[in-house]
């Protein structure tokens, strides 16, 4: 039976509403573990605070995964306060990073020594294309995990990986410490947000050092495409599996749902 986990990313807005609806699918669905943290966009930090988070699904009783995003200079503050806080936090028992500056200061903290550290998905340059069938060329869905694991292991104590079902093919993993997440594929994600910009002067629309009203909350956009859909979410692009997991994954893995069906 694979670990099953619920991705609470997407879900900022009833977490900070204290919705308890989305609290009693959560215990009714019976998973294992549940993921916090600010999707790939570093500024949701200023939507809700990690302590509304926390105290959100501390009555849940499962441990927690904390994922952090990208993180440029104007948060970089921030998210070392907040690891932090995730050292000190009893239910947290992994955190996954998803750029070289959050690995850099989790292990400039030590935090390796109190939470296994995850590399996101992020890190993963596998060829993604949703348009036209790659399996012919075994070369290219064989790369989803692109990275150099071993250098990794050795430099940085990670624990795990996380990667996305693939496109076409099947994935075979031999290995229990990865986690795949489903239906939603990672393809892309922008720091230079339409979102943020929406509201703001010409002058200041591509300026990082603001901040941002998060209009992206009430916003979901998905376009058809050739074989697959696209998904806009945020400041991040997705494709949909429309298989089932068990057609996409073979061996050891956790599931992590995000986006989709549970």
């Amino acid at each position: 039976m694979h670990e099953k986990a619920l991705d609470l990313s997407c879900y900022l807005v009833a977490i900070k509403e204290n919705t308890q609806d989305l609290k009693e699918m959560i215990m009714a669905k019976q998973y294992d573990r549940l993921y916090l943290g600010y999707g790939y966009c570093e500024r949701l930090i200023d939507f809700i605070s990690y302590e509304d988070m926390i105290a959100y699904v501390h009555s849940l009783q499962l441990p927690i995964t904390f994922s952090l995003p990208p993180v440029h200079q104007r948060y970089l503050h921030k998210y070392e306060n907040l690891v932090i806080q995730i050292m000190d936090e009893d239910i947290i028992d992994e955190v996954v990073v998803n750029d070289e500056s959050m690995l850099m200061l989790c292990d400039l903290k030590e935090l390796y020594k109190k939470k296994k550290i995850i590399l996101g998905r992020l890190f993963n340059h596998a060829i993604r294309e949703t348009r036209f069938d790659i399996t012919t060329i075994p070369e290219m869905t064989d790369s989803i995990f692109t990275l150099n694991q071993s250098f990794y292991k050795e430099h940085f104590h990670i624990s795990g990986f996380e990667g996305d079902t693939l496109v076409d093919g099947i994935l075979t993993l031999d290995d229990e410490n990865y986690s795949i997440y489903y239906p939603r594929i990672y393809l892309s994600r922008m720091t230079y947000c339409e979102y943020f910009a929406i509201n703001k002067k010409p002058s200041q629309k591509y300026n990082l050092n603001l901040g941002c009203s998060f209009p992206c909350q009430s916003i979901y956009q998905k376009y058809e495409n050739t074989r697959l859909p696209i998904i806009k979410y945020e400041n991040t692009i997705y494709t949909l599996q429309r298989k089932p997991i068990e057609d996409c994954v073979k061996g050891n893995y956790r599931i992590i749902y995000f986006g989709g069906c549970q």
